[in-house]
This record gives structure tokens, C-alpha cells and sequence, in this order.
């Protein structure tokens, strides 16, 4: 893929740096995989544990995803929709849409979970009403304070801010209360 761009911007590269540069960014995703943080499976655990249904949905090569198959992660979703699958990207709505269909749920019954506010825009366009942006790994990385409020302003997006994997199980498990007693 890499090739492909670079030779469609018509830059010369040399075949044996690209395919190091390759294998580099191959490694760098099977260890995300291998390795995934603790907090975040035990995220993933205790949604699933509340009867939640979870998709990955991610803008993503298939030299980014080989590790995903058979990985931990892997196992505690039910659904993926990758871009290189779907032939769609977010924030477009098709990869949204099949995340969705998927899953077998309506846009209206999801929550979108993100570490880009264009995503979150992105399911809010299919009908996805509850946004969760995940800055935890950002923060981390950037240690650049992000402003929620400020970023779900200036693209309407209605998001709440996780700064911890452990703040998106509280979010979700208010959400559930706050339903459950909407029911009875």
C-alpha cells in the first residue's frame, strides 16, 4: 500500500527501505496486539459482562490487522469492520453502517467510543447519539492536556471525555443505569 502512494505522488523510493519501513509499522501494530494494556481488556470484560455488544471499527491495512486474528483482543469483540474489508473509511458513513449491521443493532442503541472526534462525527452522521472520546493513550503520548468540550463544540459533536479506560466502564454502567430505570 505504501508503495502505492508513494509511487502515485511520484516519489522515487527505493524497494528495500519501503519494505523495512513496512515490516517496521507490521511489527510495531502485532505488538499492540500482543501486548494489549491491561486496563483496556479489563474494559472490555466488564462491557461485555453488562451484555454489551462491541465492534471494532477501524481505518485499517491488512498488514495492520494481521495480528489481530487469533489475538486476546480478538476474542472479546464481536464484530469488526475494517476499512480495507469494507472499501470505506471513517468518518464515512459505510463503515459505520456495517459496523452496525454487524452487530445487529440500531444506531439509536449504540455508543461510539473514539480517540478521534472525526470519528465520533462520523457515527453521529449514521445516527449514533452517545460519543465517548478515549484521550487516555493521548495524554499519555502527547502529554498535551485535550479539551473536550472545546473539540465536541466546534464540531457538534455531544461527546463525553474518558480520560481512563476505567472512566468509559463508569460512563457506560450510568448509561445502563440510567436506561434500566427508563424501562421500569
Amino acid at each position: 500500500m505504501l508503495h502505492e502512494v508513494c509511487r502515485r505522488a511520484g516519489i522515487a523510493v527505493d524497494r528495500k527501505v519501503l519494505s523495512g519501513l513496512v515490516e517496521e509499522r507490521r511489527d510495531h501494530q502485532a505488538q499492540l496486539f500482543r501486548d494489549p494494556d491491561p486496563e483496556v481488556i479489563e474494559m472490555l470484560d466488564r462491557c461485555r459482562a453488562a451484555g454489551l455488544k462491541l465492534a471494532v471499527v477501524s481505518n485499517a491495512a491488512v498488514e495492520d490487522v494481521e495480528a489481530w486474528r487469533g489475538s486476546e483482543l480478538e476474542s472479546l469483540f464481536d464484530a469488526t469492520a475494517f476499512s480495507y474489508e469494507v472499501g470505506a473509511a471513517k468518518p464515512l458513513s459505510e463503515i459505520f453502517e456495517v459496523a452496525l449491521a454487524r452487530l445487529g443493532r440500531e444506531a439509536a442503541e449504540a455508543c461510539m467510543v473514539s480517540d478521534a472526534v472525526s470519528d465520533l462525527e462520523g457515527a453521529r452522521r449514521v445516527g449514533v447519539s452517545r460519543g465517548i472520546w478515549a484521550t487516555w493513550f493521548l495524554d499519555r503520548r502527547s502529554g498535551v492536556a485535550v479539551d473536550a468540550d472545546l473539540a465536541g463544540d466546534r464540531l457538534g459533536v455531544d461527546m463525553t471525555r474518558a480520560k481512563t479506560p476505567h472512566a468509559v466502564i463508569n460512563l457506560v454502567e450510568d448509561a445502563d443505569s440510567a436506561g434500566a430505570s427508563k424501562r421500569h
